[in-house]
């Protein structure tokens, strides 16, 4: 198979049945029609079909093909600046030239992308990348609203009674869907508009990882086979990848990280590690004071940015003030698109209704607490940032024990400090919560990936049997 099919136009895709959800299983056990798994689409389990059916996406959007993305922003770092908004240009005579007058974003730059003419210069292996890219701009083959899906025999699902064990790869696809989801929310709602170059390059950034992810499936080191054999699925568990943390200390007196013993590990993971203190954050700092249970009424925000009390019904009030309640919202968290969505509920009419809006400048972000000043300039809380912020008062200084399964001897298991990792580009914020202010470490960012792997020190590695892809030896 070749990769560069992945991502394919209408005419290849027109005659083969649209993957639209990521549900696995529906509530009596059985696969989703729809899904990743979907026997109607790939055929039954355990058939040859289901190795050979392939589906697709539909993204909504022009993407650029993630192998020449990623020779575009190395063969001229113009193009990662223009992309990324840092950088305004002018499009001339098929270049890009710096002029603050200019334009920026992702749009812009795909909306020239055809009319590029990109000259080589004297770097031979910069000079192939060069004739690839002008190879696909020459056939038209540069973008495309289209995702391949691989056979569900390649990737599949297996339910063991209440055991159920996925591929990692579909993780993969299933961030890859709930970022066009969220352009697809994004698109309709005025709340997120500042933020549609940003979810554009999430869409990107989420096809590259795919893209590299079933490289090494087909063609790299592990194969077909070994990403088969060896995977095996612990609930609430991390990404079976294993990687090194960064050992360098910026501050000696910092003891919020000891490199040695210690790992950084995802927000969902440690909020289910802690999950009564998890609970009382979001009642301490959230929710005790929002909802009136004798009631079923709650404070939401009205179009003027004003707080008022409305009726949602017992079932909202309960899911937000009780511990099964708080249980089943932090289990929401496993979908990555459910964390960079605003904290809404619905009222009895059934409107969506904002609960939480925060005031960002970049190093430094208040919830606000009653009514927003007029005039002043706030969005929406996510549920990402909302259960981030409920967790700061322990967040780095609980312990855990790290196991890799399977355990093959004692080095298998350490006793280790645990460090919430967010997203994978972050930042250090002044928060202010219920009038109070802290400084916050790893802030998440809306539209970067969150991290779900585990990084310990590369001390630790081999005992893990880690490979030390990487790592300076």
């Amino acid at each position: 198979m070749k990769i560069e099919l992945l991502v394919p136009n209408r005419m290849y895709v027109q005659h083969m049945r649209e993957v639209t959800s990521t549900a696995s299983l529906d509530a009596n056990n059985k696969i989703v029609e729809d899904g990743l798994y979907s026997e109607h689409i790939f055929g039954p389990v355990g058939s040859g079909e289901r190795l050979n059916r392939f589906s697709y996406y539909d993204l909504h959007t022009e993407i650029i093909h993630p192998r020449i993305y990623d020779m575009l922003i190395t063969v001229n770092t113009l193009y990662k600046d223009i992309i990324s908004g840092e950088v305004r240009a002018k499009f001339i005579q098929g270049n890009y030239k710096i002029d603050e007058d200019g334009e920026t974003g992702y749009e812009f730059f795909k909306s020239n992308i055809l009319d590029m003419q990109i000259k080589k210069g004297v770097l031979k292996s910069k000079n192939k990348k060069i004739d690839v890219i002008n190879k696909a701009i020459s056939n038209q083959t540069i973008t495309s609203r289209y995702l391949l899906v691989l056979p569900a025999g390649m990737r599949d699902i297996t339910v063991d009674g209440d055991r159920v064990e996925e591929d990692d790869l579909n993780n993969n696809y299933k961030r890859v869907f709930n970022a066009k989801e969220i352009l697809k929310y994004q698109k309709a709602s005025s709340v997120y508009s500042s933020l549609h170059n940003t979810f554009l390059i999430k869409l990107q950034h989420d096809i590259v990882d795919l893209f590299s992810a079933v490289y090494i499936r087909l063609k790299g080191k592990k194969g077909f086979i070994g990403g088969h054999v060896s995977n095996r699925r612990v609930e609430y568990s991390t990404n079976n990848v294993i990687a090194g943390h960064n050992e360098e200390i910026e501050d000696l007196e910092d003891e919020s990280y000891d490199v040695l013993n210690s790992t950084s590990i995802g927000l969902l993971q440690y909020a289910k590690a802690s999950e009564p203190l998890a609970k009382h954050g979001i009642l301490k700092y959230f929710s005790s004071d929002r909802f009136n249970d004798a009631l079923s009424t709650a404070m939401v925000y009205n179009d003027d940015l004003k707080l008022e009390e409305v009726s949602v019904g017992v079932k909202v009030v309960k899911e937000w003030t009780t511990s099964n309640g708080l249980g089943g919202l932090i289990n929401k968290f496993k979908d990555y698109y459910f964390r960079e969505l605003p904290v809404t509920i619905k009222d009895k009419k059934g409107n969506k209704r904002n609960l939480f809006y925060v005031r960002d400048r970049g190093d430094r972000v208040e919830v606000i607490d009653g009514h927003v000043p007029k005039g002043m300039n706030v969005r929406p809380l996510t549920y990402g940032e909302m259960l981030y912020i409920s967790m700061k008062d322990y967040k780095d200084i609980l312990g855990g024990t790290m196991v890799r399964y399977p355990i093959s001897d004692q080095a298998s298991t350490n006793v280790l400090k645990f460090v919430v990792n967010t997203t994978a580009k972050s930042r250090t914020v002044l928060i202010t919560v219920r009038g109070v202010e802290v400084e916050i470490k790893k802030y998440p960012i809306i539209g970067s990936a969150w991290n779900e792997s585990l990084a310990p020190s590369y001390v630790l590695l081999a005992g893990y049997r880690a490979d030390f892809d990487g790592v300076d030896k």
